[in-house]
């Protein structure tokens, strides 16, 4: 897909996200609509000015200058964001997720979304093994004296906290 295209496609993406969310939460009204359509005029001024966009520092720049007092997890600004690590990243799925990532605001969702779609416009073949093999039952941290944990050991301990928040 070429990219004029494949942006255009992704600021469509963007609002009908947006718009999904609007109507699982039950907020379809004006204020809603209003909603989607201010992000997909967000996602325009994204997609308009995308090519000054070098890095991940003046990307978010950029979407604080113009957003300014913004909530950090509102849909415009983030899905600006979106925007500006697939244009940075461009076809390397390691670059889109890293410096979406490196944005911050909601990043965890912003990168998840931008890895979503650049994984459909690559598909698997292009993106690096790593991104998608098992995990071998391991999850890796940074906490002092617990580098790794038992994926399955999470589930149970965080199983048997919430049965012990929800017998209360």
């Amino acid at each position: 897909m070429p990219f004029p295209l494949f942006f255009r496609v992704t600021l469509y993406l963007l609002a009908l996200d947006a718009f999904g969310a609007l109507y699982i939460s039950g907020i379809l009204d004006w204020p809603g609509l209003a909603a989607v359509l201010l992000t997909i005029v967000g996602s325009w001024w994204a997609d308009e000015v995308r090519a000054r966009i070098r890095n991940y520092r003046q990307a978010r720049q950029a979407v604080d200058r113009r957003f300014a007092g913004m909530h950090h997890v509102h849909t415009i600004n983030n899905a600006c964001l979106t925007i500006f690590g697939l244009s940075i990243g461009g076809r390397d799925f390691t670059k889109v997720i890293g410096n979406t990532v490196a944005m911050g605001l909601d990043n965890d969702c912003t990168a998840a979304t931008a890895g979503s779609i650049a994984g459909a416009v690559l598909g698997k073949g292009r993106i690096p093994r790593h991104w998608y093999r098992n995990f071998g039952d391991t999850v890796h941290s940074y906490l002092i004296r617990r580098e790794k944990f038992s994926i399955r050991d999470l589930v149970r301990r965080f199983t048997r906290q919430a049965r012990r928040v929800h017998a209360r």
